[in-house]
């Protein structure tokens, strides 16, 4: 089973609260990317102004001077920002987070049987490069593709066939996708037919694919 990372970006209050407590938070180290490669930075204190001081037992003559990328994990959650860092004096290393900081969740790609009440329509557009208009009804979504059935389905509708579609969930934004027919099968709604996304999705479309099933496996399941 495969799985996909989000970014999560937390909210201004979330951000100085959480800068709070991991800088009083014991031995508790930040993960710098450099160009070296990864090194880690126990955190020594925090400024009045909200900057965090770390130090490492790197060389003193080791510096860090610009944007980095910076990960951490607390509370079992794991977090991704970048930070300007400076290097002050006896190797410490000042950092200032002034960019969004995001929590990163980490989703097993698993299919969600939609429930029956919700708008879960399908209009395909294109079919092989040629336009259409056909409609159909969503079964089950994830994060690389989706079963949908249709009464009167086209007859280039088989195994291996290209669309391109626009997936209407509830109330959530239209997701875009562009497809493969990988099986067809029989449906009480008419034929049904297994959809492969061929291309990945910008980050909206996949959370919002994300919240869509997650929702509906608390419902269904």
């Amino acid at each position: 089973m495969t799985s996909q990372n989000f970014y999560n970006k937390i909210p201004p209050d979330e951000k100085k609260t959480l800068l709070s407590n991991i800088a009083k938070a014991p031995h508790f180290f930040l993960t710098v990317d450099t160009p070296k490669g990864l090194i880690n930075l126990q955190i020594s204190r925090r400024e009045n102004n909200g900057d965090i001081v770390a130090y490492s037992s790197l060389p003193l003559d080791f510096k860090l001077l610009g944007q980095y990328s910076i990960h951490f994990v607390y509370l079992t959650n794991k977090y991704e920002t970048s930070a300007k860092v400076s290097n002050l004096d006896d190797g410490q290393y000042l950092f200032k987070f002034e960019n969004e900081i995001f929590r990163v969740q980490r989703r097993q790609n698993f299919r969600a049987l939609l429930p029956d009440s919700w708008v879960r329509n399908i209009h395909i557009h294109h079919l092989d490069g040629q336009m259409v208009n056909i409609a159909g009804l969503v079964i089950n979504l994830s994060l690389k593709g989706c079963l949908f059935a249709c009464k009167e389905p086209h007859e280039k509708f088989i195994v291996g066939c290209e669309l391109d579609a626009d997936l209407q969930i509830e109330d959530y934004p239209v997701v875009q996708v562009k497809a493969i027919i990988r099986r067809v099968g029989k449906h009480i709604e008419g034929k049904s037919f297994g959809l492969e996304f061929m291309e990945t999705l910008g980050e909206k479309d996949s959370e919002t694919l994300n919240q869509i099933t997650i929702k509906a496996d608390r419902i269904t399941s």
